[in-house]
C-alpha cells in the first residue's frame, strides 16, 4: 500500500479550496471595485507600528494603522489599510506605508456611505485584489486536469481488458 494519497483526493481537496480561494477572492474583488466610487473625508493618523508574526516560514510583516475620521460629525476609528488587506505585505511595503503615514499625520479615508465605519486609505483594485482569486482559479484548473486525466486513464484501463477478452 502507498502512503501517496491518492488523485481523487487530491483533486477533490484542489477543487474545495480553489472554490473557497475564488469565492471569497471575488467577493473582497467586487467590494474593491464598488468602493471605487466611495467619498472620502479627511482622517488623522492615531498609530502607526510594524507588527512582525513569526512563523516556521518565516516572519510574517504587516504595517499597523489606526486613524480616526469623521462622517457627518460622527467620529469612526478604523485600522484597515486596503480592503483587500491580508498579510501578503512585504517589509519594504511595510515600511514605506509606516513612512507615509506616521502617527498625527493626516490621511485621506474612503468609506462607504450605506456604512460609514467600512472604510480604508487605499480604495479600489489593488493587486492583492487579484491574488485570491487567481490562485483558485489555478487549484480549479489543476483539479480539472486530474479529473480528465483519471478518466483517460480508466479509458485506458477498460480498453485494454476488452481486448484481453
Amino acid at each position: 500500500m502507498s502512503d501517496k494519497p491518492s488523485p481523487k483526493v487530491i483533486m477533490v481537496i484542489l477543487a474545495i479550496v480553489g472554490l473557497l480561494c475564488l469565492w471569497t477572492g471575488s467577493t473582497r474583488f467586487i467590494s474593491a471595485w464598488n468602493a471605487s466610487n466611495w467619498p472620502v473625508v479627511k482622517g488623522k493618523v492615531i498609530e502607526s507600528s510594524i507588527e512582525k508574526k513569526w512563523t516556521p516560514d518565516g516572519d510574517i510583516v504587516t504595517p499597523h494603522l489606526s486613524y480616526e475620521y469623521k462622517v457627518e460629525g460622527i467620529g469612526y476609528v478604523s485600522s484597515q489599510i486596503t480592503l483587500a488587506q491580508q498579510s501578503f505585505f512585504n517589509d519594504k511595503w511595510s515600511e514605506a506605508i509606516i513612512k507615509k503615514y506616521p502617527a498625527g499625520s493626516y490621511v485621506e479615508v474612503y468609506y462607504d456611505p450605506s456604512s460609514p465605519f467600512e472604510a480604508a486609505i487605499y480604495n479600489g483594485i489593488t493587486p492583492v485584489s487579484y491574488t485570491q482569486p487567481i490562485i483558485g482559479l489555478f487549484m480549479l484548473i489543476a483539479a480539472a486536469i486530474i479529473f480528465v486525466r483519471q478518466r483517460k486513464l480508466k479509458g485506458i484501463n477498460s480498453n485494454s481488458r476488452l481486448k484481453a477478452v
